[in-house]
C-alpha cells in the first residue's frame, strides 16, 4: 500500500489526471452493468457515449501533450529526436 501511494503522490500532474481518467471510465462501466442487470434497462446510449468520447479525447490530449514536450526538448534546451 505504501508502494501505491508513493507512486501517486510523486506522480506528476499528468500522469494523475490520466489515472483518474482511467479510473472514471471502470467506474461507469462497472456502474453501468450493475444498473443494467438490476433494472433490467440500459443506459442512454448518449449518455455513454459523451461519457466516454469525453475521457477518452482527454487522455489522447495528455497523450499528445507528452508526446510533443518529449520530442521538443528537456530543461538544457537540447532538441531530442
Amino acid at each position: 500500500m505504501t508502494k501505491i501511494k508513493r507512486a501517486l503522490f510523486s506522480a506528476r500532474d499528468l500522469t494523475k489526471f490520466i489515472v483518474f481518467s482511467f479510473a472514471m471510465t471502470i467506474i461507469y462501466t462497472i456502474v453501468a452493468i450493475i444498473f443494467q442487470a438490476i433494472t433490467g434497462s440500459p443506459i442512454s446510449e448518449t449518455l455513454t457515449t459523451c461519457f466516454f468520447a469525453m475521457y477518452g479525447g482527454e487522455v489522447f490530449s495528455c497523450a499528445l501533450i507528452k508526446v510533443f514536450k518529449l520530442k521538443g526538448g528537456n530543461d538544457n534546451g537540447e532538441i531530442n529526436e
